[in-house]
C-alpha cells in the first residue's frame, strides 16, 4: 500500500516550536466559574451519574475495529455523543480508497461512523486530511487538507482549511483571502466558533491580507458570513505564530507566537497571546499572577467558551511558586482575576515529578482541564511506565486518570490527545493499549471515550 504518512495525523496540534501535543476545539456553553484559585463548588454526586466506562470510537458502522495505522481523536461534541477523529485505516468507510489520513465522526448514539473530509458531493479527498475542531452540537467539523478535489478551483497546491456541515453535507474552504481568493501558501489549523461563522487559522501565505511582508506564519480570522479575513497576530510580526483557539462567540482568539507582540516581551521564547477581536486589544497570557513573563517556552493554548480561562503548556519555572520539578507543566490563567495556577498537580495538590505534562484541552467553563503526562505520581497506582491522560478538576482540586480500561485497570501502553466534553463527564483520547476494551487485537493506536465518575 502506498500511503502519505510523512506527516503525522496530529499535524494540526504540532508546531515547530511546540512541546508535545501529539488543538483547539470551539468550546460549547458559556457557564463561568468563580476564581479557580480559591476553588468552586464540587460537581454533582457521582451517584446521580452512570458508572464510569470506556468504549472504542475508532470503529466502522458495524463496530469493526480499524485494521491499520493509528486513529486519534481531536474533538467531541458538548454531550459526548459525537467524537471526531483522524485515521488512516482503510476499512472504517466502505469507499475509502485514498490510502491516507481521513477525518471521521463517530455517532455514539446511532453507532455510525461517517467521513467529513470529502467534497460536497461525497468524493473522498485525494490527499491527507487532519482534524481540528468540532462545533458543540456536532454539526460542523473543521480540518486541514492537502487534497485538491474537495472544492472547485483549488489550484494552489498547498494545504488549506475546510469546514464540513454534517447536516447539509457541504464542504467549503475557509482559509481564504480577504477578497475571497485562495491563499498563495500553506494554511492550516482552522478552529471554529460554536456556530462556525468565525474561523481562526494559520497561514504562511502573503496574500491573505494586504501588506503581509513578514515572510512568516500568521494567525488570521475568517468571518464566513461577512466574507472577510483579518490578521489576528499583529501587523508584520517578526517571528511565526501558530496554534489558534477561538471562543464560542468568535470574539477571542488565543495563539502561540515567537514574536515579541506586546511591550516588555523580552524573554526570547514562544509565548501565548489573546486577541479581543471586538476591542482590538492584545495581551500576553503566560505570565505569573504578579505579571512576570515566563522564563521559558510556552505553547499549546486552549480556551474556555467565554475566553476567560486559557490553559497552556510551559517549561517556565516562575509562573507559580514552588515550581521546582524542572519539566513542562500545564497551567491555567484566569484573565478576569489575573491569576495563574498550575493544573498538572497530583491528586492531593502536590507537584508532579519525573516527567512532563502537556497538551491541555479545557471544558467550556474552564473547570476541567485534560492533559497528557509521563509522570507516574499524579495518581496512586500508576505503574504502567507510559504516558497517560489525566483530568484535573480545578473546582474540587482533584486529579484522576482518564485513560483507563472499562474495568478501571490501567492501560498497558501509552495514551495521549485527551479531549474533554463541555461538562467534564467524558474524555476522549488516543491509546496504543490493547487492554482498554475487549477484543482489541489490531495492534494499532485507537480512539477511545471514557465516561468519568462524576
Amino acid at each position: 500500500m502506498t500511503t502519505q504518512f510523512a506527516t503525522p495525523a496530529t499535524t494540526h496540534r504540532t508546531v515547530r516550536f511546540r512541546l508535545l501535543r501529539p488543538i483547539s476545539t470551539a468550546a460549547a456553553g458559556v457557564a463561568v466559574l468563580g476564581c479557580l484559585a480559591v476553588g468552586v463548588a464540587p460537581a454533582a454526586s457521582a451517584s446521580a451519574s452512570a458508572p464510569p466506562a470506556t468504549t472504542r470510537v475508532s470503529v466502522d458502522s458495524k463496530g469493526g475495529q480499524a485494521t491499520e495505522y493509528r486513529s486519534e481523536p481531536f474533538a467531541a461534541s458538548a454531550d459526548g455523543r459525537y467524537v471526531a477523529f483522524t485515521s488512516a485505516s482503510p476499512n472504517l468507510m466502505p469507499d475509502d480508497t485514498n490510502n491516507t489520513w481521513d477525518v471521521l465522526v463517530r455517532d455514539r448514539r446511532t453507532g455510525t461512523t461517517s467521513r467529513v473530509s470529502q467534497s460536497t458531493v461525497g468524493v473522498v479527498g485525494d490527499s491527507s486530511s487532519y482534524g481540528q475542531s468540532l462545533s458543540p452540537d456536532g454539526r460542523y467539523v473543521s480540518f486541514t487538507s492537502d487534497a485538491t478535489n474537495l472544492v472547485p478551483g483549488d489550484t494552489n497546491g498547498d494545504s488549506d482549511g475546510f469546514v464540513h456541515d454534517r447536516r447539509t453535507g457541504s464542504t467549503s474552504r475557509v482559509t481564504l483571502t480577504n477578497g475571497g481568493t485562495e491563499a498563495d501558501a500553506r494554511s492550516y489549523a482552522p478552529a471554529i466558533s460554536a456556530d462556525a461563522r468565525f474561523v481562526a487559522f494559520v497561514s504562511e501565505a502573503t496574500n491573505v491580507v494586504p501588506g503581509d511582508t513578514n515572510g512568516v506564519a500568521d494567525i488570521f480570522l475568517r468571518d464566513r458570513q461577512a466574507g472577510t479575513t483579518v490578521r489576528v497576530s499583529g501587523t508584520n510580526a517578526d517571528a511565526p505564530s501558530d496554534a489558534p483557539a477561538i471562543s464560542a462567540n468568535g470574539r477571542y482568539v488565543t495563539f502561540t507566537s515567537e514574536a515579541a507582540l506586546v511591550p516588555g516581551d523580552t524573554n526570547g521564547v514562544a509565548d501565548v497571546f489573546i486577541r479581543d477581536m471586538r476591542t482590538g486589544s492584545l495581551r500576553r497570557v503566560n505570565v505569573s499572577t504578579s505579571g512576570a513573563q515566563a522564563n521559558a517556552l510556552t505553547v499549546s493554548p486552549t480556551m474556555s467558551a467565554d475566553g476567560r480561562f486559557v490553559a497552556f503548556t510551559s517549561e517556565a519555572t516562575n509562573l507559580v511558586s514552588g515550581d521546582t520539578n524542572g519539566v513542562a507543566d500545564v497551567f491555567l490563567r484566569d484573565l478576569r482575576a489575573g491569576t495563574t495556577v498550575r493544573a498538572s498537580l497530583t491528586a492531593d495538590g502536590g507537584q508532579a515529578t519525573g516527567g512532563s505534562s502537556y497538551g491541555p484541552m479545557m471544558s467550556a467553563d474552564g473547570r476541567y482541564v485534560v492533559f497528557s503526562s509521563d509522570v507516574t505520581d499524579l495518581v496512586s497506582g500508576d505503574t504502567n511506565g507510559v504516558a497517560d491522560v489525566f483530568l484535573r478538576d480545578l473546582g474540587a482540586g482533584t486529579t484522576v486518570r482518564a485513560s483507563l480500561a472499562a474495568d478501571g485497570g490501567q492501560g498497558n501502553d501509552g495514551s495521549y490527545n485527551g479531549v474533554v466534553t463541555r461538562d467534564g463527564r467524558h474524555v476522549a483520547f488516543a491509546s496504543a493499549a490493547t487492554n482498554l476494551v475487549p477484543r482489541d487485537t489490531n495492534g494499532v493506536t485507537d480512539a477511545f471515550l471514557r465516561r468519568m465518575p462524576h
